[in-house]
This record gives structure tokens, sequence and C-alpha cells, in this order.
């Protein structure tokens, strides 16, 4: 169902580019389908080198529409999703591919991204990384040199910081670590972002690949050995 279904899809759109890691389907009124598709690969090459090894079954589909109406009428239309309210773009494992538009953002690809790409390999990730690893690299900044992506990670996003208000200077780590259900992803993306200016993100998914804790109750503490 999921190759019919995915090659219907690709039949929507006039224009198919093939990278190293991806497929991406498209229409006239994409412009940038050329940066798009050079940030993308970069991306999976920069967190294959620095963060954990890759072995996502490659290549995934991309389908990119022009704007946030026409990307919200194909969700509708032809996957049968009503509620797309906040969405701007969604990774959806029954077509193996993801559905964005042109101006929805990077951070956007590089989040939704992250959960397949953790769903291949990380079987038993705590309940608190589900949502706060991807959203630790949903923000960064870049430039090129020699035509390829170059990405730093760790920076804070302001609407999550807003988003949090008062409760920023309150938030309980071990709470977050063992309640993760009762706290949204801008306050779990904050102990990824507490992994990584401690120098331990690398640590952890190196631990949390085969859930090995070191004796340790948490991942957390495996990774800081305390």
């Amino acid at each position: 169902w999921a190759d019919a279904r995915a090659g219907s899809l690709a039949e929507s759109f006039p224009y198919k580019l093939q990278s190293k890691y991806f497929n991406f389907y498209y229409g006239d009124d994409v412009n940038n389908i050329d940066v798009i598709y050079r940030v993308a690969d970069g991306f999976i090459d920069i967190v294959d080198r620095d963060f954990f090894k890759v072995r996502f079954d490659f290549p995934l589909d991309v389908y990119v529409l022009e704007n946030a109406e026409a990307f919200r009428d194909f969700l509708r239309h032809k996957l049968g999703m009503l509620n797309t309210v906040g969405l701007y773009g969604v990774y959806l494992e029954q077509i193996h591919g993801f559905v964005t538009y042109e101006n929805a953002g990077f951070g956007t690809f590089s989040h939704e991204i992250m959960h397949p790409l953790l769903r291949a390999d990380f079987p038993r990730l705590p309940e608190w990384a589900v949502e706060g690893i991807p959203a630790f690299f949903e923000k960064f900044f870049g430039y090129w040199q020699d035509n390829r992506p170059v990405l730093k990670f760790g920076f804070q996003n302001p609407w999550r910081i807003r988003e949090l208000g008062a409760r920023l200077g309150s938030l309980d780590l071990e709470h977050i670590l063992n309640h993760p259900g009762q706290h949204d992803t801008s306050e779990k993306r904050m102990v990824s972002v507490f992994l990584y200016q401690k120098g331990k993100l690398r640590r952890y998914l190196d631990l949390a690949r085969t859930d090995d804790r070191k004796g340790y109750r948490t991942l957390v503490e495996a990774a800081f050995e305390k």
C-alpha cells in the first residue's frame, strides 16, 4: 500500500530531483530546490559525522509544495489529514516521505527528519528524548564552504524560550527525565541543550543506541558518569 500511495503522490508533481539521500518532488512555483537539497544532504552528513551514525533506509521522498495553503490542501486531499493546524512539515512513515512547502524553514525539516532517523536505530529511546532531541536540531546557523553547508548547533530557539516564559528559571532536570509526560517539547528540548552545552550529547546518543546506562538510573547520569 505504501509503495502504491508513494507512486501516486509522486505523479502529482512535474519535477523530480534525486540527491544523495532524498528524492525531491516539486512543481513550477518552487524556486529554491537547489538550496533545499544541498542543505538537506549536508544536514544528514553532519548528523552522521558529529552526532550519531545514521542508519536510515534512504532514499527518502520529499514533497515540496509552493506555499502553506498548497501544503495543507495536499495533506487534506491527498493524505486525508484533516487537522493541519500548526504544521509546517510532517514525516509520514506510511509513505516513507516528508511533506513540506518552500518557505517552511529548514528548522522544520531538521526537526521532523530526526524522528525517522532516531526511530531507525534507537528502539528504546527515553520518552523525553523522542521530541526533546529532534527539537534541539531545529535551530542552527550556517554558511557555505566549497558549495557545502557548514552548520552550527546548540543555539536557543527564541519562540520556544518565549513559550517557556516564567518556567524557564524553575525547570527541574530530574523531573523532566522521570515524568516526561508532564512536560512539553520546549521543556524537553532544554535537556538536549544542556547535554550539548556540557559536551555530552554525542555521548548520550552513543549510550542511548543500546540503552547502556552503565549501572545508573538514567542515560543522562550515565553520560556524565555521576
